[in-house]
């Protein structure tokens, strides 16, 4: 079926993408398979933010907490309050092919979903793969969603929601095919996904591509199978690894039902 962006998207909002779009077409493409690349943006976001207080702009009340892991590190969380009594926690896990960002980066869009939705966000620092450790990232993801459900009731909350973005959604998504394995889920309200990659074997368009924008096509398939066939081999046919192979409907009946 096909849909008419206009009877979603306003023509306002078409002309800034299109004007967004013409802008990225002659920009060079970032090459995520290059871990020098993500060390260099990494280092430079770390001394920007060091420098950098956060935005008092943002109008809700930020605090941080952390989460211990399974493999005894800890995972910093930022949690962003609304003024009213929120009703719902959001987990927000941010995008960045897997090896770049933080969840700093995300505060303005999160504080911005805090005030229009009332909810509470908190977002963490899960692993970064440039050591192409995807399995430990995913690990993270798993304890981080384990943190939400466990804290729910601290908040005085009944309702999780899980958001991602690109990289984030991914984690996000194979996280809960974990979760949902081995307890329930019933508080899970709603999953969000910006910009999702599900297929870590590298979706047809993708390896057709010889071009497109932001990022580098090759490269982006190198990225994939550094991180696949990393310290822990994963199987890209198994759904907590590529969840576009997970049967959603049972994932989240088995623990509605």
């Amino acid at each position: 079926m096909r849909i008419d962006p206009t009877s979603i998207f306003t023509i306002r909002d078409l002309s800034r993408a299109r004007r967004l779009n013409r802008i990225l077409s002659v920009l060079p493409r970032y090459h995520t398979g290059r871990r020098m690349n993500a060390k260099i943006i990494n280092s430079l976001v770390d001394l920007v933010q060091a420098a950098l207080p956060p935005s008092a702009r943002q109008r809700v009340h930020l605090e941080k907490d952390e989460v211990a892991a399974s493999d005894h590190h800890t995972i910093p969380i930022r949690l962003l309050r609304p003024r009213r009594r929120p009703q719902a926690l959001l987990l927000h896990f941010h995008g960045g092919a897997w090896v770049v960002g933080n969840a700093r980066l995300d505060d303005q869009w999160n504080a911005r979903t805090v005030r229009l939705c009332n909810v509470m966000v908190a977002a963490g620092d899960f692993h970064r793969a440039l050591d192409d450790d995807l399995e430990r990232a995913i690990e993270d993801a798993v304890t981080l969603i384990d943190w939400a459900l466990d804290h729910l009731a601290s908040f005085g909350l009944d309702k999780l929601i899980v958001e991602g973005e690109s990289s984030g959604a991914h984690l996000a998504a194979a996280a809960l095919v974990r979760v949902a394995e081995r307890r329930p889920i019933k508080r899970l309200a709603a999953f969000v996904s910006l910009c999702g990659a599900f297929d870590m074997g590298g979706s047809i368009r993708l390896r057709t591509s010889e071009r497109s924008l932001l990022i580098d096509p090759q490269s982006a398939l190198l990225n994939l199978d550094r991180l696949v066939h990393g310290p822990s081999l994963l199987d890209v046919g198994s759904p907590d690894v590529s969840p576009i192979l997970a049967d959603a409907s049972s994932v989240v009946c088995r623990w509605r039902a």
